[in-house]
């Protein structure tokens, strides 16, 4: 490995409060979270304001208001820290988040007298508090006053903020106190701020209003907590709890403890603890997780403002660092938004400063919360996963009674009276206090993208017991509904009511809805295959439904999960015979390729069935597209090899989607969104490591700007993690760990002599079998494997095209090479894999005999003097 690079978001100017509610909190504050609370930072050395969310804090309101849906998250309070130091009177400013310790840093000295004031924040998740130190670097001379404040929100339904939202601030000598009510849910919620100053001369004094003021100290410090008397439970999701009431919402938290008496204990334990104490329990939780992986694309530390970092990456020399702290930053935002105990990360992780978020900052499953996970298992921090795991079992009766009333209006012969028999579902848009409804604009498959995420904890744990506790009854749910949704079409089963998500007629028109459109039987694949191996694995284990599983068995295989059309694609309608007939051909979502990403319905051993998804990528585009679209099309190229495509919609992410602080937006310069900051994250791990094919694959989308680098500690299904040194595009070294002692399989993409040896340095018995290498492991042994050799590429066939002449197809092709020979290759209709019609050929051109109507897709691969395969584009003959 290199020598170690520290990662941090930097700026050498204050964000501007002046449109908190705006661009600059989105693309110039500095966040901090532990799960419970988010921190925006905007680090004015004059008044310092910090916004305070927190994903339980909700009000009500009209759906929408010109056209903005206007419910949802709401921030909570403002602490304000204020000084007579003033931005023009100041030099030496800089402010910055490192990522590497999850504290940000604040220092600046007064012209007047030299004084260097220093500020360090952080927010702890094992104490639960947020927590604040000012230095002076001349003794005495620290005065800084502290003011807690409630956002002035309002609830858009009650309209009167006197009635709807009501808070009161109270201080002591040392102490702020902020309690305050919503009425739509019924939300209590409570914030304390305990200063403690230090010094000779120190001393404080309270202001009426509410403001405590540190005089003549040292340094200064706090601690500040804020709680809802929100703790989810199945009630809240209950509707039929308060059937009979008008007014349900008003009673969502109904006897629930007010949360005063645990504010004020978090907050004294924390003050027990003292600064340095608080401090390193916090470094050693966050380390604990964050610092498992290090990742090295070549690039050059910069100690540089990051808006001048992400200009000069666009407009001057591109700096593979970018890219490494790109990845870095996804993994720490989701350390602090999403930890065992609190509510998982929503559309903005856990952060808002908007009386109206977009979206509602809520939980949408029709891709977006999901993708927020995607990075969680590879990048070694699955305990993140915990709280979305939570988050959905609490909610499963709710999910259940949905599915029952879906299975009971729309298949009523197939309605079980049972509790849970109908299986569980969820709608798109979600809150901690309120269940969406499946329907509108995308299909019943949206389950499948949560049970991947379910299958993956086991796939790269191999925890047979988390396997049979928490993603069994899961994949096992989701399959009942699946079964009970299908219908029999012709020889396949489909989904009878079906859409690709958020597609419209004509792209404005009404949504589309038909049967069995690719979303829907990809996701349905995917779910039962995974059931079924769940099953395989478990044996004879009570748990399994019998009478499900027999039915599964006999239908999986007409699930129809893709369909190829006429331009190669894969149709995103059963309907559609070219590209974009139906829909919006350049529409955001790639809903008809879930399959390949985040799935792997569609991989490697379905070759034709990823080159039609290499055809509808094409086809779809990137223009105006936003943050998360293109993170799912980067994951989606860098799923299929393809490292250099893969590295272009990251180049469109940082230079479009991406602010100064790094959050992603999803219009292009509008309304920040979490997803697209893990989709890329998740992205730039699969470009170095993927596992989804049942084997390890090492750089399989390695792009040429990348090509000398390290990576330590990214997770591989089976139970490993994988450390990787690399040069000029090849593998020098990698170190496979064992966690949970299984076969490992490594793709033989590098060379075919590789050497495996223990931690002794002995041999290892290894097995080699269609390109890939096998040998056993010990759960906490490490293996090191030697040996890789270059890939040699030859440049590939090209502009295959043809002419039909009666039923005899004249195929020809361009290429730079003289020698070598090629092999034509061919699939029928809608089959996953290729057959040869014609090899060693030396000519550029065939003659094909069409023997019936039947559409046909070609290829041409080149083998020259001991390179790989390499391989044309694919022409369509219908």
């Amino acid at each position: 490995m290199s020598k170690e690079k520290l990662y941090d978001i930097r700026f050498d100017a204050p964000a501007i409060t002046g449109a908190v509610a705006g661009y600059t909190w989105q693309s110039k504050s500095l966040p901090l979270g532990n799960g419970y609370l988010g921190a925006s930072l905007f680090g004015e050395p004059f008044r310092e304001t910090i916004i305070i969310s927190d994903n339980s804090f909700w009000t009500g309101g009209t759906p929408w208001i010109n056209n903005r849906l206007c419910a949802g998250n709401e921030p909570v309070c403002n602490i304000f820290i204020s000084t007579n130091d003033r931005q023009e009177e100041i030099e030496g400013y800089e402010r910055k988040l490192s990522l590497d310790r999850a504290v940000a840093e604040m220092v600046y000295t007064r012209r007047e007298d030299g004084v260097t004031i220093y500020r360090q924040y952080f927010m702890s998740y094992p104490d639960r508090v947020l927590a604040i130190r000012i230095t002076s670097s001349v003794a005495g001379k620290l005065n800084v006053g502290f003011t807690l404040s409630p956002c002035h929100c309002r609830d858009q339904l009650l309209g009167d903020t006197a009635k709807a939202l009501r808070a009161t601030v109270t201080a002591t000598d040392s102490a702020l106190h902020l309690v305050g009510h919503s009425d739509y849910f019924g939300i209590d919620y409570d914030a304390q701020l305990h200063v403690v100053c230090e010094g000779e001369t120190a001393y404080m004094k309270t202001n009426p209003e509410g403001r405590i003021d540190v005089c003549d100290a040292d340094a200064a410090w706090l601690v500040f907590c804020e709680k809802t008397n929100y703790e989810i439970s199945e009630k809240i999701y209950d509707d039929g709890v308060y059937q009979n009431s008008p007014d349900a919402h008003f009673h969502k938290l109904d006897g629930a403890k007010h949360p005063t008496e645990d504010v004020t204990a978090i907050c004294q334990n924390a003050l027990a603890l003292g600064w340095d104490e608080l401090l390193s329990r916090h470094l050693a939780d966050y380390q604990s997780l964050y610092s498992r992986v290090k990742l090295d694309l070549g690039g050059i530390e910069e100690h540089k403002s990051n808006d001048r970092k992400r200009a000069e990456y666009i407009y001057l020399e591109q700096n593979p660092y970018m890219a490494e702290l790109m990845y870095q930053h996804a993994r720490y935002l989701l350390i602090a938004s999403s930890r065992k105990g609190t509510l998982p990360a929503s559309l903005q992780g856990t952060w808002n400063a908007m009386e109206i978020p977009p979206w509602t900052n809520g939980y949408w499953y029709n891709i977006n919360v999901q993708m927020n996970y995607w990075n969680a298992f590879s990048g070694n921090i699955a305990e993140t996963f915990d709280a979305f795991v939570n988050f959905n079992a609490v909610r499963m009766p709710a999910m259940e009674s949905l599915a029952s009333g879906y299975i009971k209006e729309n298949f009523p012969e197939k309605y079980s009276p049972e509790k849970g028999q109908n299986g569980w579902i969820v709608g798109t848009g979600n809150s901690p206090y309120h269940l969406g409804k499946p329907g509108g604009h995308s299909g019943p498959g949206t389950g499948g993208l949560t049970t991947a995420l379910y299958w993956d904890l086991y796939a790269f744990t191999q925890d047979k017991t988390t396997l049979r506790e928490v993603v069994f009854p899961v994949l096992q749910g989701l399959a009942r509904f699946y079964t009970k949704c299908v219908e029999k079409m012709g020889d396949d089963y489909l989904a009878k009511i079906s859409s690709s998500p958020e597609q419209k007629i004509g792209g404005a028109g009404a949504y589309v809805q038909t049967s069995g459109c690719a979303f829907d039987p990809q996701m349905i694949y995917d779910n039962c295959a995974h059931y079924l191996e769940a099953c395989e694995i478990l044996g004879d284990d009570p748990i399994i439904d019998q009478a499900l599983l027999a039915q599964i068995k006999a239908q999986i295989d007409h699930y129809s999960p893709v369909i190829i059309g006429k331009s190669g694609q894969i149709k995103e309608y059963r309907e559609e015979e070219y590209y974009g007939e139906i829909g919006d051909p350049l529409h955001r979502h790639i809903s008809h390729l879930v399959g390949i990403a985040p799935c792997a319905v569609i991989s490697e051993k379905t070759p034709a069935w990823c080159d039609a998804a290499a055809v509808s990528l094409d086809k779809r585009g990137y223009d105006n597209i936003g943050g998360w679209p293109m993170a799912h099309r980067m994951f989606g190229w860098a799923r299929l090899g393809n490292g250099e495509k893969a590295k272009f919609y990251f180049d469109r992410i940082l230079s479009l989607c991406t602010y100064d602080n790094m959050w992603t937006n999803h219009d292009a310069g509008y309304e920040f969104q979490f997803d697209a900051i893990n989709g890329t994250s998740a992205s730039i791990g699969e470009m170095i490591l993927q596992s989804h094919e049942d084997a390890i694959s090492l750089l399989p989308a390695l792009p040429r700007a990348w090509q000398n680098g390290s990576m330590k500690g990214m997770c591989a299904r089976g139970g490993f993690e994988v450390d990787i040194e690399w040069q000029e595009g090849t593998p020098k070294k990698a170190t496979i760990h064992s966690k949970a002692g299984k076969l490992c399989h490594l793709k033989l993409s590098y060379g075919t002599n590789l050497s495996v040896s223990d931690k002794n340095g002995c041999p290892v018995d290894t097995v080699v079998d269609d390109h890939t290498l096998t040998f056993a492991t010990k759960a906490g042994e490490s293996y090191l494997i030697t040996g890789f050799s270059p890939r040699i590429l030859a440049p590939a066939p090209h502009h295959l095209k043809y002419t039909l002449e009666g039923n005899v197809l004249h195929l020809s092709w361009q290429h730079s090479e003289e020698q070598g020979e090629y092999t034509l290759l061919m699939v029928e209709e809608s089959g996953k894999t290729y057959t040869t019609i014609a090899s060693h050929l030396t000519e550029k051109t065939y003659p094909y005999t069409m023997p019936d109507a039947k559409r046909r897709t070609f290829k041409v691969a080149y083998r020259g003097n001991g390179t790989a395969d390499v391989y044309s584009n694919t022409v369509t003959v219908n």
